[in-house]
């Protein structure tokens, strides 16, 4: 059975066929919320890909200090090294999370991708932010 214009078929509404059907709140919040699913997905992905770049960052120290680059006497202890991974995956979640917001993001492997990415972005974007802010002579801060 074709779907023409008298079929009812076509319109799952009460409204006549020849009208448009309108959208009430339980269209609007179902459309939220499974949008609202796929930008939490969308995070997590970005969390993943800061975590795999982080990793190629620790093998890349151990490689290049021949063990474990954290340690204390050498390094600043294995705390530190757990509260960068953190930081480091929290802004790869943010930054993922806030495009997938904006809808800039609709695959999962561009937000890998971003995520991978965000570190080191915010990273660059934070210092020239710095350096665009005039410098203050720390003397006349009481002044």
């Amino acid at each position: 059975m074709a779907a023409g214009p008298g079929s009812p078929m076509r319109h799952k509404s009460n409204e006549p066929p020849g009208k448009p059907r309108r959208l009430c709140a339980s269209d609007a919040f179902q459309a939220f919320y499974l949008y609202g699913r796929v930008m939490w997905q969308y995070a997590l992905w970005g969390l993943a890909g800061a975590a795999i770049n982080r990793a190629l960052v620790f093998l890349e120290a151990n490689r290049r200090v021949k063990g474990p680059a954290w340690r204390y006497p050498e390094g600043p202890g294995g705390g530190f090294f757990a509260l960068a991974v953190a930081l480091h995956c929290g802004i790869g979640a943010a930054v993922t999370y806030a495009a997938a917001v904006s809808k800039v993001i609709h695959n999962p492997l561009l937000a890998l991708g971003l995520g991978a990415t965000a570190p080191v972005a915010m990273k660059t974007v934070s210092r020239i932010a710095l350096a665009a802010l005039p410098l203050r002579d720390p003397s006349e801060e009481g002044k």
